[in-house]
C-alpha cells in the first residue's frame, strides 16, 4: 500500500517537473517571438548592423543560464539535504550497531549465569546459599 502511494507520488512528482520544464520552454521561446516582432517592427536599422535576432538569441540564451544556475543551486541544496539526513542515519545506525552488541553480551552473561546457577542448583545448593 505505501509502495503504491510512492509510485503515485513519484509518478506527480514526475508530471510537475516535466510541465514546468515544458512551460518554462514555450514561455522563454514565446518571450522571444513577442520581442523579436516587437524589435524588428521598431527598429528597422540593418545598415549599422544591427540584427534583431541575434539581440533575442542572446537575451534568450541569458534567460536561459539564469534559469538553470537556479535549477542547479535547487538541486545542490537537495542532495546538501540528503547527505546531512544519511549522515544522521548513519550515526543512528552505528548507535543502533552499539546498542545491539552490548544487549548480546549482556545476554550472554545471563546465558551463562543461568547455566552455572543450575549446575550448582542440581548439585544441591540452593538459591540463598548461592548468592552468599
Amino acid at each position: 500500500m505505501k509502495e503504491e502511494k510512492d509510485k503515485k507520488h513519484e509518478l506527480k512528482t514526475f508530471y510537475l517537473y516535466t510541465g514546468i520544464v515544458i512551460t518554462v520552454l514555450f514561455s522563454v521561446l514565446l518571450i522571444g517571438l513577442l520581442i523579436y516582432c516587437y524589435w524588428k517592427s521598431k527598429i528597422t536599422d540593418e545598415a549599422v548592423g544591427y540584427n534583431p535576432i541575434n539581440s533575442v538569441i542572446a537575451f534568450l540564451a541569458l534567460i536561459l543560464n539564469i534559469l538553470t544556475v537556479i535549477f542547479v543551486y535547487a538541486t545542490y541544496q537537495t542532495q546538501r539535504d540528503t547527505i546531512k539526513m544519511q549522515a544522521k542515519q548513519i550515526n543512528d545506525d552505528k548507535k543502533d550497531g552499539e546498542f545491539n552488541r552490548v544487549l548480546d553480551i549482556v545476554y550472554k552473561q545471563l546465558e551463562h549465569t543461568i547455566e552455572k546457577y543450575n549446575s550448582k542448583i542440581n548439585s544441591g545448593w540452593t538459591y540463598k546459599q548461592y548468592f552468599e
